[in-house]
């Protein structure tokens, strides 16, 4: 089994020795997954982040994507909410192994992302429809999942203690934490959320219809699922452009949800602080955070230029 360089750091640099542990025994637990699902043809990602992925056929399933990943929190948080969308605007989860840290996923053909659309108005109607339709209700009995709210307060509160953000970015913390509560009202229906709906986790099946891939699982507003998509594509767009895309973005956004422009703009801005926090855990490049935090600043500068 050819496990790339880049993967071995990167899983170390987040999960430290219990990266190290897992790295020596996923070949073994790729083999379990292997003969469990009678998989054949088992090619993996090259572009891997921080779960060994591979496509693969199976008997039972055709085409599928077979997903280990370290056991954490958001590995149990995705199998819980893949199986409450039940395929609907999602992969299916064909089947799971949690002790392995495995899921066997419907694979998404033929898989186009949303940045394979050129056009940046197309891409915004598309993600926009995405955002609006697939929240689901938050049902009595569903527990597991983390709210965005703990999401929040777990982020600020390492990042104020440990100190290692730097005082610019506790400034657009204390920021980001008061728009907060502006947008998590108590008269928001609560709802279950995808949390990571970017360009490259919305593919396009073969019916012309999108689904979203790799959801982090959590439960908020459901106008908090548009601070993803935007935080990605401001990454997209030059800064010349970038007001004039963040306008059509929340103009956008707005219409479907029926919320306010700023309500999507300070989404955005959330978003992006609360990343930026998990950058820092992740010890990402210097370079990587430098940037980070200058996307914070133009997107709260932006919240503040538009009206309530």
């Amino acid at each position: 089994m050819d496990i790339p360089a880049r993967f071995m750091e990167k899983i170390v640099r987040t999960f430290g020795d219990k990266g190290r542990e897992w790295l020596d025994r996923l070949p073994g637990i790729f083999e379990s997954c292997v003969q469990r699902w009678e998989l054949t043809e088992c090619q993996p990602l090259e572009d891997l982040s921080v779960n060994y992925i591979c496509f693969a056929k199976s008997p039972n399933h055709g085409q599928v994507v077979l997903k280990i990943g370290v056991p954490h929190p958001e590995l149990f948080t995705e199998s819980i909410v893949l199986r409450l969308f039940g395929g609907r605007h999602v992969c299916a989860c064909h089947d799971s192994d949690l002790g392995l840290g495995a899921l066997l996923l419907e694979r998404i053909i033929p898989g186009d992302d949303l940045a394979s659309i050129p056009d940046q108005s197309e891409r915004i109607r598309i993600a926009a429809d995405m955002i609006r339709d697939l929240p689901i209700p938050l049902a009595e009995g569903v527990v597991g999942l983390p709210t965005y709210s703990t999401w929040i307060s777990r982020a600020f509160s390492r990042a104020r203690r440990e100190k290692i953000v730097g005082q610019r970015m506790l400034t657009l913390i204390d920021a980001a934490d008061s728009l907060f509560r502006e947008v998590e009202r108590s008269d928001c229906p609560q709802k279950v959320l995808h949390g990571d709906l970017h360009h490259r986790n919305m593919l396009m099946d073969s019916s012309g219809r999108w689904k979203a891939i790799d959801p982090k699982g959590v439960i908020g507003a459901a106008h908090l699922e548009a601070g993803r998509f935007i935080i990605t594509q401001v990454g997209e767009v030059d800064d010349t452009d970038l007001y004039a895309n963040l306008d059509e973005m929340t103009t956008v956004i707005g219409e479907r949800l029926g919320q306010p422009r700023r309500t999507i703009a300070i989404c955005g801005f959330v978003e992006s602080v609360l990343a930026t926090c998990w950058s820092f855990e992740d010890r990402d490049e210097p370079a990587h955070l430098s940037e980070s935090i200058r996307r914070c600043q133009m997107l709260y500068d932006y919240v503040r230029g538009t009206a309530h």
